[in-house]
């Protein structure tokens, strides 16, 4: 017996091939399967009836938050785990205790937040914070206040996100990256640009990337989720191009609103590394390391991690003849655990 009902609700996007995955991963935690199907394909409808599924056919220009709002009116568990087809997912020890204390939320619209790991389409790895576990009512007759809370969620009186010990391992490609990007019909053009940017990035064409970044940025509010890592991406764009004083100059005023984003300080001290400002690179992956601990996500392209960091640094003061701080970061680096 469950101590938690959960309803897993898979998004399938391309067929169902990497479904049966996605299912094993979850199996043990979850009492009631929902197949979300916007690829119509025969596979997907074979897998659903043998793992006795409930098959919800949707068409393939529905938006992520229709998705997302679907998935709620389906599920019939308190609790909603919500993945993406294809998704492996891992829980951390502590899980039981975690599921024992959230039995104690019975009003109030939760959505929890565990780990995305992104594989991207040039090998690269992107770790960020997702919402993927939602608490529910068994009061079906107030489910339209749960939807209503999906364009609220600034208003922390109504809704609340949290941390849970999930880890989702996704990978992406660049065909799954060029379909998100013609099924973005109600995104805005800086949005659009942003993804445009993306696939550009990960195809080498560095200079076109630049110019759809450089869009995105005039477009996109300050404040959207895609502002930070548009100016990350642009930075890059210029490293790869030998461009480093509009690389660092992106850098800086990403910084300016971001402080704390860990692969900001590791570009702009391989921008300092090349430029020979060995102290300077120094310092930038020693805060690079410390971003790492301040915050409850990251993006790393690098699968960045601190040691990573203390390592290239311990270079660059061997480069600077300062051994005695070189001597102490190798130390660290070999005592303390990854």
């Amino acid at each position: 017996m469950k101590s938690l009902r959960i309803s897993l609700c898979i998004v399938s996007n391309h067929g169902g091939t990497l479904l049966e995955e996605t299912i094993a991963s979850a199996a043990p935690y979850i009492e009631e399967l929902i197949i979300l199907d916007r690829s119509r394909s025969p596979w997907t409808f074979s897998l659903s009836n043998q793992y006795n599924a409930k098959l919800v056919l949707l068409p393939q220009d529905r938006s992520e938050r229709d998705v997302q709002i679907e998935a709620i009116r389906q599920a019939s568990c308190d609790w909603m785990l919500l993945l993406q087809e294809g998704d492996r997912l891992a829980v951390t020890e502590e899980w039981d205790s975690f599921m024992d204390d959230v039995e104690a939320y019975r009003t109030a619209f939760i959505r929890y937040r565990g780990k995305l790991v992104l594989t991207e389409p040039d090998a690269s790895l992107v770790a960020q914070s997702l919402p993927v576990l939602f608490h529910l009512s068994s009061n079906r007759m107030i489910e339209d206040y749960y939807v209503r809370q999906l364009d609220r969620m600034e208003n922390v009186d109504f809704v609340s996100t949290t941390e849970c010990p999930i880890t989702i391992h996704r990978t992406r490609t660049l065909t799954q990256l060029q379909a998100q990007l013609e099924h973005l019909t109600e995104g805005s053009a800086g949005e659009r640009s942003y993804w445009q940017g993306q696939i550009e990035y990960y195809e080498g064409n560095y200079e076109e990337a630049i110019a759809s970044l450089q869009i995105a940025l005039m477009e996109l509010p300050i404040t959207s989720i895609y502002s930070s890592h548009a100016k990350l991406r642009l930075a890059q764009c210029c490293l790869m191009l030998q461009l480093m004083e509009p690389c660092l100059h992106t850098i800086d005023e990403a910084l300016q609103m971001d402080p704390d984003y860990a692969d900001l300080h590791y570009v702009r001290a391989l921008a300092y590394i090349y430029e020979e400002q060995y102290e300077e690179a120094a310092d930038s992956l020693l805060q690079a390391a410390a971003a790492m601990s301040m915050r409850s996500y990251y993006l790393s392209d690098a699968s960045l991690d601190p040691h990573q960091c203390y390592r290239l640094a311990a270079s660059c003061y061997s480069k600077l003849q300062h051994m005695e701080k070189m001597m102490e970061l190798m130390e660290i680096v070999l005592t303390e655990p990854i």
